[in-house]
């Protein structure tokens, strides 16, 4: 018997605000009501009702991307990205807000009730297999060393590792991974904080645009790329102890 291969690449996404009613294309089902607590709250990134405010906020800021794998010269840009990230069904992408700022607040949103304090998503997700992994996380300026980070994060491995039957149901996640740029020591110290385990350094886990820090050339023609330290925590360690760490790092003030 023959065989044939009826895949086509998807066309580059364009700018775009995606589709309305926006579809977040995700593998798994989310209850945002259950992604936030007092201070911090975490709901899909819609372009057309966040888009512009992230933007705004973060163009003058290209230190951002320093050791993430892309960045957003232009509005264009930005939109595109998100575009190419909702129609890849192992990526969500999720806008975080402080639910402490006030409307005289530069940063704040009406539509959120709080301000826009930067992005994280939900990437390399399989509902199969139990996993997902938390990245592109973007903190704007004004947020950084605050409550927003440790919050964010107590928030998403809440969520990941109660599971769907629960009360506060989640995903049920079995493992879920952290990486970061080998240079990029605030990542390290977030993940090591919550008791993630490094488990090693991955070689050559991202395409680079030229230029960025850390860049190894790649072959002859190839954009170049870069490597990841690799962390994980699973079902067994946050059942073990994590969850406590969690919480005791959420409720410092």
């Amino acid at each position: 018997m023959s065989y044939v291969n009826l895949y086509k690449p998807p066309p580059a996404p364009s700018p775009t605000r995606g589709p309305d009613p926006y579809d977040i294309n995700f593998v798994f089902d989310i209850d945002a009501s259950c992604l936030e607590n007092d201070r911090v709250k975490l709901t899909p990134l819609i372009p057309a009702k966040h888009a512009r405010a992230y933007w705004e906020h973060s163009k003058d800021h290209p230190e951002l991307y320093r050791f993430l794998p892309w960045e957003f010269p232009t509005f264009d840009d930005l939109l595109a990205k998100l575009e190419a990230w909702r129609i890849d069904p192992t990526w969500l992408t999720l806008i975080i807000v402080d639910k402490t700022r006030e409307s005289d607040d530069p940063t704040y949103l009406e539509s959120e009730n709080g301000g826009i304090a930067g992005m994280v998503a939900f990437i390399r997700s399989s509902a199969q297999n139990l996993t997902t992994e938390i990245g592109a996380i973007t903190i704007f300026p004004p947020f950084q060393r605050t409550h927003i980070t440790t919050n964010m994060v107590g928030i998403l491995l809440q969520y990941c590792f109660a599971l769907p039957s629960a009360k506060k149901p989640g995903l049920g996640i079995r493992r879920l991974q952290w990486s970061a740029h080998p240079a990029n020591a605030a990542s390290a110290r977030v993940a090591e904080r919550f008791q993630f385990i490094r488990e090693g350094l991955m070689k050559w886990t991202w395409v680079v645009p030229e230029g960025k820090e850390g860049a190894v050339k790649a072959r002859e023609g190839e954009l170049p790329g870069r490597g990841s330290a690799m962390y994980a925590m699973c079902w067994d360690d946050w059942e073990g102890g994590t969850k406590d760490v969690a919480v005791k790092l959420m409720e410092r003030k």
